[in-house]
């Protein structure tokens, strides 16, 4: 059985702290037999915010704007585990970030006409900043509720380090790959990396053996694979929410 751990990067700084602190994670993922990692960086990435033109309703698939959401979409639902790290904006997550969880969701409604899937993910949460008190709690708390809301299993790192997830400091310093002398928060990256892989063997294990005892609500993948042909015969998204 083939596991995939997908890391996002939701810092808009390519082979930043949060980038790091990431491919730690996947490293540790990594280190578990039969497991994929998987890295996805947001930086660079053109992701929009979700205008509320319900056009996805319309038509019962993908968000329509014309931008990188797309990847962000079929890697997510792709994996069998997410790790999601962020620098910490305002006491929060990133905007690029929260505005590809927003049009996941949305386009999960869409697509799924309101009956959400049990995705049963696994996933796992880094937010860093550069204040060892600095919002990190509510990041992680923000990204914490996301998996909570998706019908996925968030996991967290081994106490008494790690109580939800890892908050990483880089103790006043922002430069790029401060984070590297940190090695408290590497070593928290590594283990959650760890434990989510370790969950998502677990859990994907567990569903194979029940088979048949689960409903259509437990096998998204199979209904994305008509989304996509369809979305391909279209020719892809229509531009500006137009339809």
């Amino acid at each position: 059985m083939r596991i995939k751990i997908l890391g996002i990067s939701g810092s808009p700084r390519k082979e930043g702290n949060t980038e790091i602190l990431v491919r730690e994670a996947l490293l540790g993922a990594g280190e578990i037999a039969g497991v994929e990692p998987v890295f996805l960086g947001l930086a660079g990435k053109k992701i929009g915010h979700c205008t509320g033109c319900l056009a996805c309703e319309k038509r019962k698939r993908f968000c329509v704007l014309k931008d990188d959401f797309r990847e962000f979409f079929k890697g997510y639902m792709e994996a069998d585990g997410i790790i999601l790290g962020s620098p910490v904006y305002h006491l929060a997550v990133t905007s690029t970030l929260k505005a590809a969880i927003d049009r996941l969701g949305q386009s999960m409604f869409a697509i799924y006409r309101g009956k959400l899937p049990r995705l049963c993910k696994v996933g796992g949460a880094i937010a860093q900043g550069a204040s060892l008190y600095g919002g990190q709690e509510y990041a992680l708390q923000f990204m914490a509720s996301h998996f909570i809301l998706e019908n996925c299993l968030f996991v967290s790192g081994d106490r008494p380090q790690s109580k939800m997830g890892v908050p990483a400091s880089t103790l006043g310093d922002s430069t790029r790959g401060s984070i590297g002398k940190n090695e408290g928060a590497l070593k928290m990256s590594r283990t959650l990396g760890r434990r989510v892989a370790e969950m998502a063997k677990i859990v994907q294990a567990g569903m194979a053996q029940m088979g048949g005892e689960l409903g259509p609500e437990y096998r998204e993948r199979k209904h994305l694979e008509s989304i996509y042909r369809e979305e391909e015969k279209d020719g892809g998204e229509k531009e500006n929410g137009k339809i």
